[in-house]
């Protein structure tokens, strides 16, 4: 493949977790309650872990007074079988969802028949 400024590779590790939120102007315009999250899969990595931090991004040093939320994201992988588990560790903050819509994309995944 020729690659030029339109056509460059991302690279992304085996196994990885990469959470994405809608193209925005400002983060003022940052909505958390929305989340695309892509998982990567290769069989080369039996288990993998991901996670996100989000605050209300205004607090000062909101991790050091608890007003976080953490997502956590785990995979594992056998032969034609791949299970997720999401979930979250909240300590609450102003503005924080009550529930997330995600959107999972599973890249390379492909059960053999």
């Amino acid at each position: 493949m020729q690659l030029d400024l339109e056509t460059l590779p991302v690279l992304v590790r085996a196994g990885s977790f990469i959470p994405m939120t809608d193209a925005i102007q400002s983060t003022k315009d940052y909505d958390n309650s929305k989340l695309t999250l892509h998982y990567y899969a290769d069989k080369s990595a039996n288990s993998s872990k991901g996670e996100m931090y989000d605050d209300d991004g205004e607090m000062f040093q909101a991790n050091t007074h608890s007003f976080f939320e953490l997502l956590s994201f785990e995979a594992r992988q056998q032969s034609e079988s791949l299970s997720l588990h999401l979930s979250r560790k909240d300590t609450r903050y102003v503005g924080m969802p009550k529930n997330r819509d995600i959107t999972l994309v599973i890249h390379h995944w492909q059960k053999t028949q």
